[in-house]
């Protein structure tokens, strides 16, 4: 009896096979899992497409963004329309635990610069991408490692790590 029960819990834990119409219309940008290409971004477990009703995802649908290159599908049927919404959340209902109510708001104030800040993607105002910082020569430059790495899950993020008052 234990076999077949862990079969049905391994069965159920795989993602909904996706449906024709996704298939046809968004799997060539958005992968056939809809984890995401070099083309688009993956739409399961989407912090994005998790927020969003079904209304809103069809709505988003119909209009497209082309500035972001993701087509208008207009030209699709409502119930074709209404059945991609509910594909993506279902895709991404429960699989997403949401942010924690917001307590009252809080304002950060930071102080001046000070030595060693990278306030901005440039670094500072002057936006020279230059660190005054003198820990770091030519001697001993090839000795630094790697000391943390923190995996995104999600595929084409990259940002620049931000410093101020000591706090990354």
């Amino acid at each position: 009896m234990i076999a077949p029960t862990l079969l049905l819990l391994a069965l159920s834990a795989q993602p909904a096979p996706a449906p024709p119409l996704f298939t046809a219309r968004c799997a060539t940008c958005h992968g056939d899992e809809a984890r995401g290409t070099a083309r688009a971004p993956g739409l399961v477990m989407n912090p994005r497409v998790a927020a969003q009703s079904v209304e809103q995802l069809r709505a988003y649908l119909e209009r497209g963004n082309p500035g972001a290159g993701m087509p208008a599908f207009a030209d699709l049927p409502a119930d074709d329309l209404l059945a991609l919404a509910r594909y993506l959340r279902h895709i991404n209902v429960e699989t997403i635990i949401p942010p924690p109510a917001a307590g009252p708001a809080r304002t950060v104030a930071w102080g001046p610069p000070q030595p060693g800040d990278w306030r901005t993607y440039n670094g500072s105002d002057s936006a020279n991408r230059y660190s005054p910082l003198t820990r770091i020569t030519r001697a001993n430059v090839a000795s630094l490692k790697l000391k943390w790495v923190f995996p995104m899950p999600y595929f084409g993020l990259e940002v620049t790590p931000l410093a101020a008052d000591g706090a990354l």
